[in-house]
């Protein structure tokens, strides 16, 4: 991030001295007897217009060397009071903040942090950023107290069946023995099962596995998310 904020700043005095130097060129050939026009727009002017145009194609704070964060901020270095670039940084926090919002409905923690780091630094005083890293720390401690939650019921359960994380993530030969082991345990107690894993399709995965071991037979049970196990349930009557 530092990195980032440094070839920022070279960017935007870069794009000033550019776009000085095209004005004093064009001021130095204009004949001393040329037809007065109306005044050129300033130079954040230009800026402000550039940034809108990245605004409009989705190209707010990315790429890092061409975006319109910098030709706003730009603008705002050549005239602290242009409404209009303070508008367009407002714009982009605003839009950004939305995507965040998304990203943490669909339980992106890591990603939402990641993204809220590099937005506090670009809108330091923000009031709507700030408002969203309370919500995101609140959610955030939520998930953590959820998963002690679930790690300490897992650990207390004498019914619950503890998965190795990495056997299950190679889906090799000794978590599928596991598995078909298991799945002739459940046919011959007729006990209903409970699946935890990370994801529905690891859900899915290991309930496939126990099927191909026991296929004439259903087991019955459900798919949550949560920490790799099984938990084994009275038998259905």
């Amino acid at each position: 991030m530092k990195a980032f904020l440094i070839l920022s700043s070279c960017f935007l005095l870069s794009c000033v001295a550019h776009e000085q130097g095209l004005r004093q060129t064009g001021e130095q050939k204009t004949p001393a007897a040329a037809v007065i026009k109306p005044s050129a727009p300033s130079v954040a002017d230009s800026m402000v217009a550039s940034g809108e145009a990245l605004f409009k194609q989705g190209r707010m704070i990315r790429p890092e060397q061409d975006n319109a964060y910098l030709r706003y901020r730009a603008a705002l270095i050549m005239e602290p009071d242009n409404e209009a670039a303070r508008s367009g940084l407002q714009a982009i926090a605003l839009a950004e903040v939305e995507q965040l919002r998304q990203s943490l409905a669909a339980g992106k923690l890591t990603y939402t942090g990641r993204q809220l780091k590099q937005l506090e630094a670009l809108f330091p005083d923000n009031a709507v950023l700030s408002d969203f890293s309370r919500q995101f720390k609140q959610a955030q401690a939520k998930a953590y107290a959820k998963r002690r939650t679930q790690q300490a019921s897992v650990k207390a359960d004498a019914n619950t069946i503890v998965l190795n994380k990495k056997d299950l993530s190679a889906r090799n030969d000794s978590i599928k023995a596991q598995l078909s082991e298991l799945a002739r345990k459940i046919e011959k107690s007729q006990e209903g099962l409970m699946i935890y894993a990370r994801s529905d399709a690891e859900g899915r995965w290991i309930y496939q596995q126990m099927r191909e071991a026991v296929p004439d037979y259903r087991i019955r049970g459900d798919i949550r998310i949560g920490q790799p196990s099984l938990r084994l349930l009275a038998p259905y009557e």
